[in-house]
């Protein structure tokens, strides 16, 4: 039986990879990708403005593509105690040899220098390299790390909810978050959470908000959380969520007098990338739901809703959207735009 290995850091994993992976794995019986890993790839991340991938997003992204072809195993080793590319290459080859006790036939690589290494220091081993000019896909994880959404093209569809920017809606009733949250999902042509609560109203409690009580209010926040993920496994490269946990926790307030501890919870866990803020200086819609819509309550509402922003550390971030429908499209693309550059 023929074994071969792939060495590599997949910071991220990319179609470059999938690529070298693919072809190296028809030229053996079985393949052995080793993710190696070390303290040094956080500031990679950081020195890139991308959140860490850590190993284990790599061995689940590399597991999800390869899980249904058995001929290949996907293995790690750490290289933190060793010194960095292109030294340690003595060291390196040890703890490659404890990773894969097998023996190893063949080493696939991209990269001429690593030759003279290979021969050296796994003489058993023959180094084959695959598209070193990177012809057959002219990307790498430094260019994706520098701009993902240069080269979204270039990530599998199983990366990319990694990298993708989520932007969350917020406001009190009757601002414009749905409108608002579907036009730009067109505008980027992307995918969007809707706001939970209203379907919940409609299926729990007979289409009557009266009927709420305060244990609904946990529920609708977990399956938005649900409906966010669901968004952003489908999204390109942006996602637009209408309503979120802190306002889930403002309507118990308001209704039930009293916070919800498990929902705070929730609010503690969640992280987005943009706040946009509605203005309620729209014209009161109502749709059979809604029933604080004098003035009187809506600016109570919104002193309520600020004062919770406020206590998560949310109010500073939010950036506010106002004036008419036309207004507010141009302000949030613009705000967008600005924030992201795209």
């Amino acid at each position: 039986m023929k074994l071969g290995v792939i060495i590599g850091k997949f910071l991220p994993l990319h179609l470059g990879h999938i690529n070298f992976i693919n072809r190296s794995s028809t030229m053996v019986d079985k393949l052995i990708v080793v993710i190696c890993h070390s303290d040094r790839d956080r500031k990679i991340c950081e020195d890139s403005f991308i959140p860490e991938i850590t190993l284990k997003d790599r061995l689940r992204w590399l597991h999800n593509i390869y899980y249904d072809l058995k001929h290949i195993e996907i293995r790690y080793l750490d290289e933190s105690q060793i010194a960095a590319y292109p030294n340690g290459w003595k060291e390196f080859i040890d703890l490659l040899k404890i990773t894969v006790p097998e023996k190893i036939d063949y080493i696939f690589s991209s990269e001429l220098e690593y030759d003279k290494f290979y021969k050296k220091l796994l003489p058993e081993a023959e180094h084959i390299i695959i598209d070193h000019k990177r012809k057959e896909k002219k990307i790498s994880g430094t260019e994706i790390r520098k701009n993902p959404y240069k080269n979204w093209e270039f990530i599998p569809s199983i990366v990319r909810p990694f990298f993708v920017k989520k932007v969350v809606l917020i406001g009190t009733e009757s601002c414009g978050k749905t409108t608002l949250t579907k036009f730009l999902a067109k505008a980027y042509n992307t995918s969007w959470a809707e706001e939970y609560g209203r379907n919940y109203i409609y299926e729990e409690c007979g289409g009557n908000e009266d009927n709420l009580q305060y244990n609904d209010y946990i529920k609708i926040a977990m399956h938005q959380k649900k409906l966010e993920d669901d968004a952003i496994r489908h999204s390109n490269k942006i996602v637009f969520i209408d309503t979120e946990a802190i306002v889930t926790q403002f309507y118990c307030k308001l209704y039930e007098g009293k916070e919800d501890p498990a929902i705070n919870e929730i609010i503690k866990r969640q992280n987005y990338d943009l706040w946009l803020y509605l203005e309620s200086d729209v014209n009161w819609v109502e749709d059979g739901l809604r029933k604080n819509g004098s003035e009187e309550n809506r600016e109570n509402g919104k002193m309520l809703l600020r004062e919770l922003l406020e206590k998560n550390n949310i109010l500073g971030k939010v950036s506010y959207v106002y004036g008419n429908y036309e207004e507010r499209l141009d302000r949030a693309l613009r705000i967008i735009q600005d924030e992201f550059g795209f």
